[in-house]
């Protein structure tokens, strides 16, 4: 397998994407929960803060999740694209058109 560090910086990517977003739902919890503790009802700026951190957790996050997939969708296209390359390299028998259609139809009848 080939890109191995690409692959595990993607992968690691998703990884401090989710974190981040997790982490901001963290934070908008405790703002809430220790806002509440401090003044027994939902302030509005206890509020704002949670809801923020919420926020700007997704969106610091979900741009590096959606970085690393399309790294690794990437990645996948190059691999089938060389797999592909090397068929076609080796030589396939040529198959008569109508035969053709024909395992087309059986293959999609097949999934």
């Amino acid at each position: 397998m080939r890109y191995r560090f690409t692959r595990a910086w993607a992968r690691g990517s998703i990884a401090v994407g989710v974190g981040i977003i997790v982490l901001g739902l963290l934070a908008g919890a405790a703002s809430l929960v220790f806002g509440v503790a401090r003044v027994f009802g939902f302030g509005a700026q206890e509020l704002v803060v949670g809801i923020a951190c919420v926020i700007l957790g997704f969106a610091l996050g979900a741009p590096e999740i959606i970085a690393g997939q399309l790294i690794l969708i990437f990645l996948d296209q190059r691999d089938l694209l060389a797999r592909i390359h090397r068929r076609l390299r080796r030589g396939l028998p040529e198959i008569p058109e109508d035969e053709r259609a024909q395992r087309r139809t059986d293959r999609y009848l097949q999934r």
